[in-house]
C-alpha cells in the first residue's frame, strides 16, 4: 500500500483556473475623458407634449469587464484551458420614474485594435453597430456630425448632431432614436414620430 501511494502523482492541473486571460484591453486616462459623463449628473428632459423625464446618476462611474474567447481548448495540452482577452468597460448610469424615459446607460470601451467606442442602453433598447462585436459606435464617428448628419432644435438653435438608432432587446427592430451632440452627450430622445424629449438641464 505504501509503495502504491508513493508512486501516485499530484494532478498537475489542480488549482488552475479553467480559463486563461492572455491579454487585457484597457482605456488610458485620456481615452476615459472621452466619456461625456461622470455618473453624478442629473439629466432633465422635457417632451414636446409637456411631460418631464428626470434621470439621476448613480453617483460615479462603474467599471466592469467582458471576456472574449480567442482560443478554445483543444484537449492536447497538459492542462487544457480556454484563452480569453479581457476588455475594460466604464459606464455612467441614470434612472428616473417616467416610464417613457426612465433609464440611460452610456458605456465607453475599446477593442484591441480600434479607437474607443460608446454604447447606449436605454429603457429596453440599445445602440448597435454591425462593425463592432461589442455593440458600440466609434467615438470618432459620433463626434464628427458629417458621419451621421441630423438637424435638431436645441436651446433656441438648429444644431447638426448625430441620430443614434435604438433596437429593442426583445425584437431587434428599430424602435426609437437618441440624439447625441458631439462631446456633450445625449440632448434628445425621439420616442416616436410625434413625441420628442429635449435636454433642458444637465
Amino acid at each position: 500500500m505504501l509503495s502504491i501511494l508513493s508512486c501516485s502523482k499530484k494532478d498537475p492541473c489542480e488549482g488552475l483556473d479553467e480559463i486563461d486571460i492572455s491579454y487585457y484591453v484597457n482605456l488610458d486616462e485620456v481615452q476615459k475623458q472621452l466619456l461625456p459623463y461622470r455618473g453624478n449628473e442629473t439629466l432633465v428632459f422635457v417632451s414636446n407634449k409637456g411631460d418631464t423625464a428626470r434621470l439621476v446618476g448613480t453617483g460615479s462611474l462603474q467599471e466592469y469587464r467582458k471576456l472574449k474567447l480567442m482560443y478554445p481548448k483543444t484537449g492536447h495540452e497538459v492542462c487544457p484551458r480556454d484563452v480569453y482577452h479581457s476588455y475594460q468597460f466604464l459606464a455612467a448610469e441614470y434612472k428616473g420614474d417616467n416610464p417613457k424615459f426612465n433609464q440611460l446607460v452610456v458605456t465607453i470601451f475599446k477593442d484591441r485594435w480600434s479607437d474607443p467606442s460608446l454604447r447606449f442602453d436605454f429603457n429596453k433598447s440599445y445602440s448597435y453597430s454591425h462593425l463592432n462585436w461589442l455593440d458600440g459606435i466609434s467615438i470618432t464617428a459620433l463626434n464628427d456630425p458629417r458621419f451621421f448628419p441630423f438637424k435638431f432644435f436645441y436651446r433656441g438653435d438648429s444644431v447638426t448632431t448625430t441620430k443614434i438608432t435604438l433596437f429593442e432587446t426583445s425584437s431587434s427592430q428599430d424602435s426609437s432614436y437618441l440624439v447625441y451632440l458631439p462631446f456633450k452627450g445625449i440632448i434628445g430622445y425621439q420616442l416616436d414620430s410625434t413625441t420628442t424629449f429635449t435636454l433642458t438641464e444637465l
